[in-house]
């Protein structure tokens, strides 16, 4: 189940942007996240397309926790108009490993560009999380994440 979950996330990042990405304009980017109730850690690796189906954003993410374990995400966005700082709002879903868990998440963030291809971004990431380990209840959870993107165009 946990492959399947994995390979229907990753065919969808890879056809989607193929179908519907002439306007879109790619990123690649980082982060760090903190849970705010669990105090946990991680660096993030991520990359997407933004104007992809109109105004919405698609992005992928490769999470590494500080106390081990990894994860995958794919997110979509609605960016608020905005010159130099842009709101936005989205939705998600992950899949952990390590401690084998999946997430259903919400996203309100604030990018503010730096420069005409580099923002900074701050954003709240409020989710549900299921877990298959014993040691982790699931429940809901918070993380504020902290980064930057660089665009490609």
């Amino acid at each position: 189940m946990k492959l399947f979950l994995m390979v229907a996330l990753v065919g969808f990042a890879t056809a989607l942007p193929l179908t519907f990405a002439q306007e879109a304009e790619p990123f690649v980017g980082g982060g760090l996240s903190v849970g705010l109730s669990s105090g946990d850690g991680a660096l993030s690796v991520q990359g997407g397309l933004t104007e992809l189906l109109g105004p919405l954003t698609l992005r992928g993410a490769l999470d590494i926790g500080f106390g081990g374990g990894a994860g995958l995400g794919i997110d979509v966005l609605y960016p608020f108009a905005g010159e130099e700082l842009t709101p936005y709002v989205g939705g998600g879903l992950g899949i952990g490993f390590g401690t084998a868990s999946f997430s259903l998440g919400a996203i309100g963030g604030l990018e503010y560009l730096v420069a005409d291809n580099i923002g900074l971004f701050a954003e709240l990431q409020p989710g549900f999380v299921i877990s298959t380990d014993s040691y982790y209840s699931d429940g809901f959870s918070a993380a504020l994440r902290l980064g930057g993107n660089y665009y490609l165009d």
